[in-house]
């Protein structure tokens, strides 16, 4: 019904910023307008307003929800894909590679199970190594344990998963609670003696304490990145920061 040609000029649509735009009231069906806000034109479409999007505009996920270009989250796809009778009180479980390593406090070992087909686990190999394991850290081709009872660090040679060895061990206190590894060195956290343990365990078969720092109540698990040292305590309800730069200080 309207036909307006022009070689050097064109029709300007009227211009306002995103709250002026939501400001209208009762917007017309078809209403076009450009938002100054968002540098893009947008129509009302009788329920919401919409956007015409131009090259410099960022999608966003939220956007591509709306749009249909991404598929709504369904969590139904998780599923158990196995599982493997292991022990009466596995306490402490890591992996590495395709392997899954595991301490039990009633069968008093540490079990060794090849996760390389995820749908059919099998124990590997397994190892007595005290009254009551309690946690346990993977590195290389050793597994190093504390234990609750004979109150002590273990170290175990892993690189034959059918034939484990225990290569060395250092007593560390009363009640170790949790131990990682980085490097050469072992961070343990003792609920009695209330500390942090630095041990140094570059020689497997005679680990050294390197030092010990009071922390807490009940220091109760441990996280070690780069010269850092991330401790939970039980009894001051709260996560210390330790610079362990210096593992004798």
């Amino acid at each position: 019904m309207l036909d307006v040609k022009s070689a050097d000029k064109g029709m300007l649509i009227p211009r306002m910023d995103s709250t002026s735009r939501n400001s209208i009231a009762a917007p017309a069906t078809g209403l076009l307008v450009y938002d100054t806000t968002t540098i893009s034109f947008w129509y009302y479409d009788n329920a919401v307003w919409n956007e015409i999007r131009n090259s410099s505009t960022k999608l966003t996920a939220t956007d591509l929800l709306e749009l249909d270009v991404l598929p709504t989250p369904d969590f139904s796809c998780l599923e158990i894909s196995s599982s493997l009778g292991i022990g009466g009180y596995p306490q402490s479980v890591a992996v590495l590679g395709d392997y899954v390593y595991l301490v039990d406090a009633n069968s008093y070992d540490l079990k060794i199970i090849n996760i390389n087909n995820k749908t059919t686990p099998v124990l590997s190999g397994s190892l007595g190594i005290g009254t009551s394991p309690i946690s346990i850290a993977v590195s290389g081709d050793y597994a190093y344990v504390v234990d609750g009872n004979s109150d002590d660090l273990k170290v175990i040679n892993v690189s034959d998963k059918t034939n484990l060895v225990l290569s060395g061990s250092l007593v560390i206190g009363t009640n170790p609670q949790s131990v990682v590894v980085l490097g050469n060195y072992a961070y343990v956290v003792d609920g009695n003696s209330k500390d942090l343990k630095v041990i140094n365990v570059s020689d497997k078969t005679n680990p050294v304490l390197s030092g010990s720092l009071g922390i807490g109540g009940l220091p109760f698990s441990i996280a070690i990145s780069s010269d850092y040292a991330f401790v939970v305590d039980l009894i001051s309800n709260d996560l210390k920061i330790i610079n362990v730069s210096d593992k004798t200080d």
